[in-house]
């Protein structure tokens, strides 16, 4: 799998599918690729690089702006797609479970069924967390922190 830019001119030329644009605001533009499968998106950050994880065999997750989607490259088949209501920060894959860190909120995705199961919201700008077992402990630049178990999905 290979995340490449491209210009904004090849890829309004491309007949590519499209994962997730805004003609409005976008300024940067790329393709993901399996060598197989290729699609194209677009994001308007133009210091900030998507976030593209393999979350398990040929199932990535791309974050950026407030965008996020999950497809499966060797099915071609979109397992979740989300429109971010706060700006995208990352994702981590724990568990069965992917924590997806907005600014502003959490969410947790199941890996068994691609399901948005809960969001969590954060009362300041987020700023790390902690994992110990299943308790997750978020905190926020302001000090203040959201604590939450997994087990209580």
């Amino acid at each position: 799998m290979y995340l490449r830019e491209i210009s904004e001119i090849n890829y309004k030329s491309s007949t590519l599918p499209v994962l997730f644009e805004d003609e409005r605001t976008d300024r940067m533009f790329g393709i993901i690729s399996n060598n197989i499968h290729s699609f194209k998106f677009g994001w308007q950050s133009t210091n900030i690089k998507p976030v593209v994880k393999e979350v398990s065999k040929e199932i990535y997750a791309i974050g950026i702006d407030q965008n996020f989607i999950l497809i499966d490259l060797n099915i071609v088949n979109i397992k979740l797609k989300l429109k971010l209501f706060y700006f995208f920060y990352n994702l981590v894959v724990y568990d069965t479970f992917m924590i997806v860190i907005t600014e502003l909120e959490i969410l947790i995705v199941s890996l068994i069924n691609y399901n948005l199961l809960t969001s969590i919201s954060l009362p300041e700008l987020y700023e790390n967390m902690e994992i110990n077992g299943k308790n997750l402990k978020f905190t926020c630049i302001d000090g203040s922190y959201v604590d939450f178990n997994l087990n209580e999905i």
